[in-house]
């Protein structure tokens, strides 16, 4: 069963040492960095508390297998229409892939989302892919309801859930 535990320091050297295609997701180390550079400046006063990045360790039992990061956004960049959960990482390891876990963890992702953990409903959850011969993340991703909204951001398909 998995579990998002918050990246912290007992848990975000293992984090750093999970692999997967640089080609089709960030490494680790980048999405840390983003979120440490998102509370930086919440501490600057150049962005409110409640949009910075959220970075989660995915857990299957004793064993770290992914990361994923979420974070609350205006959606005024992708013309949104309101406030949005936005996806910006999801990564299972390389080892643990094809175990079903990407599908529990975005499952957990978007139950967290829809609990409102800032207090207030928002009505959708945002996520981009890179686009491949074989469509796997696009599919991944309209397996859980996302519709491709056929706008891009930069080289990467956007596509939105409805929460």
């Amino acid at each position: 069963m998995i579990v998002l535990e918050p990246i912290n320091d007992d848990n975000y050297m293992e984090i750093l040492e999970l692999k997967a295609d640089d080609a089709l997701v960030s490494p680790n180390f980048y999405s840390l960095a983003e979120a440490y550079v998102s509370l930086k400046e919440v501490q600057d006063g150049e962005l409110e508390a409640e949009y910075a990045l959220m970075p989660f360790a995915i857990k299957n039992g004793d064993e770290y297998v992914g990361f994923a990061m979420i974070g609350l956004e205006d959606g005024e960049d992708i013309s949104a229409g309101g406030e949005i959960y936005w996806l910006s990482r999801l990564m299972i390891d390389d080892a643990h892939q094809r175990k079903g876990y990407g599908s529990q963890a975005l499952t957990a992702l978007i139950d967290f989302a829809k609990s409102q953990p800032h207090g207030r409903k928002v009505n959708y959850f945002y996520t981009s892919v890179v686009p491949d011969s074989e469509g796997g993340a696009e599919k991944f991703y309209l397996d859980f309801g996302f519709e491709n909204i056929g706008e891009k951001l930069g080289d990467e398909d956007l596509m939105k859930l409805i929460l």
